[in-house]
């Protein structure tokens, strides 16, 4: 069989009335209960976006901070670097001078001992 509507040649004749359903208490029911089902979950879903939203401005707020912190690490080691820097070039320099004295003083004895045998 088909699924068609079967032909009526005399349906132009005799107008048809269709029977509106009457609408019972359980449709009204699951009216109103759609309705408070389709409330609720765009309250969930609000509520649900409010906490991704609190959510997000956490994990922001938190990754600024870890941010602030980085930047106050790296200065750190920047200033501990210079320091370093700093401290190691004194050292340098008074051993140069030190050796500088040390190969001035040999040769003034040198020389000495050299005029005075001579």
């Amino acid at each position: 069989m088909s699924n068609s509507l079967p032909f009526d040649p005399f349906a132009s004749e005799k107008p048809q009335q269709t029977e509106k359903p009457k609408k019972s208490l359980s449709y009204f029911l699951g009216l109103g209960l759609g309705k408070a089902v389709v409330a609720t979950r765009h309250k969930l879903s609000g509520v649900s976006q409010a906490i991704h939203h609190s959510i997000e401005n956490d994990v922001e707020q938190r990754l600024a901070e870890q941010a602030e912190f980085h930047d106050m690490l790296h200065q750190q080691q920047e200033l501990s670097h210079c320091e370093e820097v700093a401290r190691l070039k004194r050292r340098h320099l008074k051993v140069t001078i030190s050796m500088t004295l040390v190969g001035l003083l040999m040769g003034a004895i040198s020389a000495a001992i050299l005029f005075w045998y001579y």
